[in-house]
């Protein structure tokens, strides 16, 4: 058996990983609402406070801190507990700041954790 397939192994870098989760986040799906005879979509909560990681891939805040000038593309790392379906809005919380941003892309899934592709939002 090779390393990465016993499972306390597994566990052990999992738990690892999860350490350096700097990061929660809130996340939210569409669904239609239909009332009166209308359709609209509703944000839904599906998963709240989600420990994650955060990671920009380009774009996002400048090195100085200042405020982002372009949407920044996101790579964010999770527990594969819970599905964040693609289109999914995340509120991702870090360092007292408020991040919003859309999943896109697929969910690749490693046995330790998630990660998740996602274009930042214009709060």
């Amino acid at each position: 058996m090779k390393f990465w397939q016993d499972a306390s192994c597994r566990e052990t870098d999992r738990r690892l990983l999860e350490s350096t989760y700097d990061a929660v986040m809130t996340v939210y799906e569409l669904q239609p609402k239909t009332e009166d005879g209308f359709t609209e979509e509703t944000r839904v909560e599906i998963a709240v406070k989600v420990p994650c990681g955060v990671s920009y891939l380009s774009g996002g805040a400048a090195k100085d801190g200042s405020a982002a000038t372009a949407e920044g593309t996101l790579k964010i790392f999770c527990t594969e507990e819970i599905t964040v379906p693609a289109g999914a809005i995340l509120h991702i919380q870090r360092d007292g700041k408020t991040i919003e941003a859309i999943r896109t892309g697929i969910a690749r899934h490693y046995g330790t954790h998630q990660e998740l592709i996602a274009v930042e939002q214009k709060l």
